[in-house]
């Protein structure tokens, strides 16, 4: 079956929300400085737009820094969990690890393809991600990651409603700095990441570079074709432009590239159903009764798959042409993805203004393109007629947001606007 969508979007909205300052506790830890007159460190967290000392945000928040990222061993979207109670995520189907299912407190954004949208915000930098595409890359240089529990609509939009997760990245500074990191494991496991700070020019221009890979060999063996599934193959770059003109103005530009070329994961057969008198299941039961007993002989991390040569050649594959092409494209099964980000960020304080407080405006806008080809097997079955996947996804998003934010006293406030524009192309062949 072959299966074609196409989606455009477009958002528009104002947001005004406005807060007085309360005593209130959240979770764990994110951005630090140095301790206060209580003894205790100041954690700062963004959860209402705005810097504020995690005590005083009514909000339940998991946060965490970089710093604690890296001493508890926090790679990527999937280990988060692990430090973040009632966080849970799980791989995308046939799209793998780079699209990761998302779940706070039990809502979750099972869906990851175009059209789909889910109860979980993805923040990198403010700016929203409406596919998870590409979340799962490492969580490097990065200053916070903050997971933000329940509805979150009046600040973050209608997609929050389970909750929202936001990346902080390191801003680039005016002082000279870099770093080099370098791993290895089994399965020839190799991993490194680096960056170095530049300031271009002294208290005006400011450029941070960043960069970070991770490879392993594949575990699971498909014995009739020799592809070893589970592998992960993932590259990341970051580079940061960092521009004050004066102390009034600050604007930062942030590119963000990520690429994941991965086999899928594998399945073995356990056990089959009863033999069907009619239909395709009856043509088909001879050969699972063959390859059920060949599986069950078979290593743990063994198993047969339905792409091979003879069985199945995936055509090429794309938005225009979904699945009639007569040449080879791959065989075998695969996950391809690719996102690339630019955005920018332009904070000016203009200072006291009367009965308004004291006002800054800030603008969020951005575009993001994502990119999604995978093929996967699902019933690990190498007979034709079994079920198997095959997807072409891209899509483009534009946004925009303007906020005003003002304090006046013992009152915080926060005046937007928010413009969305997504398309998006989804071609399916089972």
């Amino acid at each position: 079956m072959v299966c074609n969508r196409q989606r455009h979007q477009v958002i528009g909205g104002v947001i005004i929300a406005m807060a007085a300052t309360l005593g209130l506790n959240a979770d764990v830890a994110a951005q630090t400085s140095a301790p206060t007159a209580s003894g205790l460190e100041e954690i700062v967290v963004t959860a209402r737009r705005r810097e504020e000392n995690l005590q005083e945000v009514p909000i339940s928040i998991t946060a965490l820094s970089g710093f604690q990222l890296k001493n508890q061993m926090i790679h990527n979207m999937f280990d988060l969990p692990m430090v973040v109670p009632g966080l849970f995520t799980t791989m995308g189907g046939v799209r793998g690890s780079a699209s990761p299912v998302i779940s706070i407190r039990g809502q979750a954004n099972r869906s990851v393809q175009p059209g789909a949208d889910g109860s979980i915000g993805i923040y990198f930098a403010d700016l929203p991600w409406a596919r998870p595409v590409g979340a799962n890359a490492d969580l490097f240089d990065l200053e916070s990651v903050q997971v933000l529990k329940g509805p979150q609509g009046t600040l973050f939009g209608r997609n929050t409603t389970g909750g929202a997760i936001l990346f902080t990245p390191r801003a680039p500074t005016y002082e000279f700095d870099g770093y080099a990191e370098a791993s290895g494991g089994e399965y020839n496991m190799r991993a490194g990441e680096g960056m170095v700070n530049i300031p271009v020019m002294q208290d005006t221009l400011a450029l941070r570079l960043g960069g970070q890979y991770r490879t392993r060999d594949g575990y699971m063996l498909m014995l009739n074709t020799g592809q070893k599934l589970s592998d992960v193959d993932t590259h990341s770059l970051r580079a940061s432009l960092l521009w004050t003109p004066n102390e009034q103005l600050t604007s930062t530009t942030i590119y963000s590239y990520f690429r994941s070329d991965v086999v899928a994961d594998g399945l073995r057969i356990r056990d089959i159903a009863p033999q069907a008198d009619t239909g395709q299941r009856a043509q088909i039961y001879p050969h699972a009764q063959k390859y059920l007993a060949l599986s069950q002989q078979a290593g743990k991390y063994e198993g047969y798959s339905m792409y091979t040569p003879d069985i199945f050649v995936f055509p090429p594959f794309t938005a225009e042409n979904p699945g009639n092409g007569p040449l080879p494209h791959k065989i075998g099964q695969y996950m391809d993805t690719k996102a690339n980000t630019i955005q920018n960020t332009t904070v000016w304080d203009i200072g006291e203004r009367g009965v308004f407080g004291d006002v800054s405006f800030k603008n969020i806008m951005g575009y993001r393109k994502t990119e999604s080809d995978s093929a996967a097997d699902h019933t690990g079955l190498p007979v034709l007629g079994s079920v198997s996947w095959g997807s072409v996804e891209e899509t483009d998003q534009v946004s925009n947001e303007f906020q005003i934010l003002g304090t006046k006293g013992a009152l915080d406030y926060v005046v937007g606007a928010f413009v969305f524009r997504e398309h998006g192309d989804s071609s399916s062949n089972t």
